[in-house]
């Protein structure tokens, strides 16, 4: 699964890989026509655009992770609640 990061006039918007290829196709129409309000379902809700000739519209992809297995959660998860056997100078 991906996301994308929408930067317009340094303004960042998050959006989902599944609305990826027709905001790409509602941001060149708004370019195309001198100028228009595009509309973005984005993670901070629904926002609308001014998108015009001259305005750097930057779309940026972002992989996400992969999970980790269980096997190495549960292996940190014991390593964070071992006891510390050292301490610093003030006991702390």
């Amino acid at each position: 699964m991906a996301r994308h990061i929408i930067t317009i006039s340094g303004r960042r918007f998050v959006v989902g890989d599944d609305a990826i290829e027709q905001l790409r196709d509602r941001l060149v129409d708004a370019v195309r026509r001198g100028g228009d309000f595009v509309v973005m379902d984005s993670g901070a809700g629904r926002v609308d655009a001014l998108v015009s000739p001259g305005l750097p519209v930057f779309v940026e992809r972002q992989d996400e992770p992969a999970p980790e297995p269980a096997a190495a959660g549960a292996a940190t998860a014991e390593a964070v609640a071992s006891p510390v056997d050292e301490f610093d100078d003030w006991g702390i």
